[in-house]
């Protein structure tokens, strides 16, 4: 994840002030969710001020009393949730040796100083899924709250730019790094029954190397409004509407 975390830290940044401004909540993090490691199922990939040493106990064990989070069996998982915070209570810590409730939970972020948290959810896989989580602390005026409802539509945009990131770098390291999926070889796709001319197959070898539509251009001497056309005519033989969807086909030829 340091590869997403690095390239667009510029992007998050810009994407989280402006929902914790509309929002008003004084801390965000953008989290990945994997039910499939139950053990250890956060990963943090933006964090704007969170102290460190909470997030890493919300990763090691805080999160798994987390009522926000996505219920596993759960079919809507893109939603909103939020939970008020209650005082700390010390009796309520005894629960957590035996029960799974979210005891545990409010403590720790009450004790930290927080008020009401809320997160979006927006799932990738079957199990992967894409957490924007707000913090609203106990120093905001008494009758605020979380204004969830006026971001959710900018969230949704980041949370969707945050899964094609995903999903790209993922097919493409595995299209790089593994032998036997190497770059597309443009002959072989010609070859194939995809009715791509030479020229698309171009396009399409240079698309899996990660390159953007300008960088194209220069590399086979075309300009960018051709490269646009030979996309949607490679989309159209694919059945694909995107270059997400292209290179998930793509990943799955027979090589």
């Amino acid at each position: 994840m340091n590869s997403y975390t690095q390239q667009f830290q510029a992007a998050d940044k810009q994407f989280s002030n402006n929902i914790m401004r509309i929002t008003r909540a004084n801390h965000i993090a953008l989290m990945l969710y994997d039910r499939s490691t139950p053990q250890h199922p956060i990963t943090f990939l933006f964090n704007d001020g969170i102290p460190a040493t909470l997030a890493a106990n919300y990763s090691k064990r805080i999160c798994l009393h987390d009522p926000l989070l996505p219920h596993a069996g759960t079919s809507d998982t893109d939603n909103i949730r939020r939970t008020d915070i209650g005082q700390t209570n010390t009796k309520r810590q005894q629960l957590e040796s035996t029960l799974n409730s979210d005891a545990l939970y409010q403590d720790v972020l009450s004790h930290a100083g927080y008020r009401e948290t809320a997160a979006y959810t927006h799932g990738i896989s079957k199990n992967l899924h894409l957490v924007v989580g707000l913090l609203l602390s106990k120093g905001a005026r008494n009758r605020t709250q979380l204004q969830l409802d006026a971001a959710s539509q900018l969230v949704e945009n980041w949370l969707e730019v945050c899964a094609d990131t995903l999903i790209e770098s993922s097919i493409r390291q595995r299209l790089h790094n593994e032998p036997q999926h190497a770059i597309i070889d443009a002959t072989t796709i010609c070859r194939g029954d995809y009715g791509l001319s030479q020229r698309e197959a171009d396009v399409v070898n240079e698309l899996v190397r990660g390159k953007s539509n300008k960088k194209i251009s220069a590399t086979l001497n075309l300009s960018e409004y051709t490269i646009e056309n030979y996309l949607r005519n490679i989309y159209k033989k694919f059945s694909v509407h995107s270059r997400t969807e292209l290179i998930a086909t793509l990943a799955q030829l027979p090589k």
